[in-house]
């Protein structure tokens, strides 16, 4: 996991206590002599480990996902109306969009270990264009993800993502003799 941006916290080294919520007490000194106090609040610094969904993708191991998904996963698409069931349909889908992204990378990843609501934020490009995205994911009790939407934005990159997963799309759905 990599930290960075002026709001990134270090995790903790081996060395370092963060587990003490008892305040620190001290005093500075100021320009003009007089002293000040200060309480400083140690609270534990969360280290959370990358969820295996975004560890494929990043890894562009599409074809691991659709076995971290049950069998009747629900996929919600930017660009279609209605929503997709099925694992083997969303290897087929998912596979077509690692041919039309590129430079997919993610940025933010929102949720905990165990929590079974998960929000991971990407940027890619689409032929010359930025898009931005952010990746759904509900995982059940079994800890499959089980309903998984996506949203896309500025509107001229998702339309020219849409051209280009139209096209992709067909082609993979073809070559996996599913007829949509």
């Amino acid at each position: 996991m990599s930290l960075a941006g002026p709001s990134a916290v270090a995790p903790p080294s081996s060395a370092q206590s963060v587990r003490s919520s008892a305040p620190l007490a001290g005093s500075l000194s100021t320009s003009s002599g007089a002293l000040s106090f200060f309480t400083v609040q140690v609270y534990p610094v969360s280290v959370c480990t990358m969820h295996p969904f975004r560890a494929a993708v990043e890894a562009g191991d599409f074809a691991a996902i659709p076995a971290m998904c049950t069998e009747d996963v629900v996929f919600r698409s930017p660009i279609a109306h209605k929503p997709y069931v099925g694992r083997d349909m969303l290897g087929v889908i998912l596979g077509a969009v690692s041919r039309v992204f590129e430079d997919l990378h993610y940025v933010r990843e929102i949720g905990g270990e165990t929590d079974p609501d998960h929000a991971l934020v990407f940027v890619a490009k689409v032929g010359d264009l930025e898009i931005n995205g952010c990746d759904f994911l509900h995982t059940g009790p079994d800890g499959l993800i089980d309903e998984f939407t996506v949203m896309l934005r500025p509107l001229k990159a998702v339309n020219a993502f849409a051209e280009k997963m139209g096209a992709e799309f067909t082609r993979a759905m073809q070559n996996a003799g599913i007829e949509g």
